[in-house]
């Protein structure tokens, strides 16, 4: 166990087999934290990858009450992996916790091992058994994936090819904005974009993509410089992690998915812009999705 500042973890929504934070819990954490100084909660689970980022993937609860109570540094337990692997032992957690998981939550963390390319290759017995859940529904959740994953490819099917020299052609994560009819334009979901959210997916997205490609660029010059006097006195790896941090939480920020109850006109629950990010949608309950 090491203590670790409470700041460095980095809180991926995707790492985070809950749906939502619960607040109460959160608080009587937090109380206890401020009541008596010595006082420390069970350590959080940490992996660090190659780059020295710690990828938070238990104790989510624990750890916003430790920077609500303004604690420097948390109790965490880390071990050496990946992203990817952080997000498999994610899917294992919460089997015998404070709160009993939601049947949502527990297909969320199925899905969290079958679309990681190494949880793919599980047997449904495994799967089952690291996620703490029956074989039925693991098979359940197979079923959705493999039928969510036919419809894309259908209606991919029935578009004309890609012209020469297209976004889509040339491999880039937009399409050009003439590829398609605007009545056809679709979020990150395969939802219809309304015409008035056409501006904020198009351009927005493509601000956000832009944004995340700069900073790239510049992580590659940090990079490029570790190796010298001043870059070790500068402790110019700790700014190319942040950078790759900040990457990241561009990453969540862009616009995802449109909210359907509302029709993406605006509501309370996307805070009025009719859309949310990544992050946002993947806490939803299935109803306001």
């Amino acid at each position: 166990m090491e203590r670790i500042l409470t700041d460095r973890l980095i809180r991926d929504p995707e790492l985070q087999g809950r749906l939502a934070i619960d607040p109460v819990q959160v608080a009587e954490i937090r109380e206890a934290l401020l009541e008596e100084e010595t006082h420390e909660s069970e350590p959080v689970e940490v992996v660090q990858d190659e780059l020295g980022r710690l990828w938070l993937w238990d104790g989510f609860h624990r750890h916003q009450a430790y920077r609500d109570a303004n604690r420097q540094y948390i109790p965490a337990h880390i071990r050496h992996g990946t992203r990817s692997q952080a997000r498999l032992h994610a899917a294992g957690a919460n089997q015998r916790p404070v709160i009993p998981r939601t049947a949502a939550e527990k297909r969320r963390q199925v899905r969290m091992v079958l679309e990681d390319p190494d949880g793919q290759a599980w047997p449904e017995r495994a799967i089952a058994k690291w996620c703490g859940v029956s074989r039925d529904l693991v098979q359940a959740v197979m079923n959705e994936l493999a039928a969510s994953s036919q419809q894309p490819a259908e209606e991919a099917g029935s578009r004309p090819p890609a012209a020469v020299g297209s976004a889509e052609e040339s491999g880039s994560l937009l399409p050009a904005a003439d590829s398609f009819p605007a009545t056809h334009r679709r979020d990150q979901v395969r939802k219809p974009v309304p015409p008035r959210l056409l501006e904020v997916f198009d351009q927005g997205r493509a601000w956000f993509l832009g944004a995340i490609r700069q900073l790239g660029s510049f992580s590659k010059d940090v990079e490029s410089r570790l190796s010298s006097l001043a870059a070790r006195e500068l402790n110019c790896q700790a700014v190319q992690i942040a950078i790759r941090d900040i990457q990241a939480q561009i990453a969540f920020a862009e616009p995802y998915a449109i909210h359907q109850a509302c029709q993406g006109e605006g509501c309370s629950v996307c805070r009025k812009f009719g859309w949310f990010t990544k992050g946002e949608y993947q806490q939803l309950p299935e109803k306001d999705q």
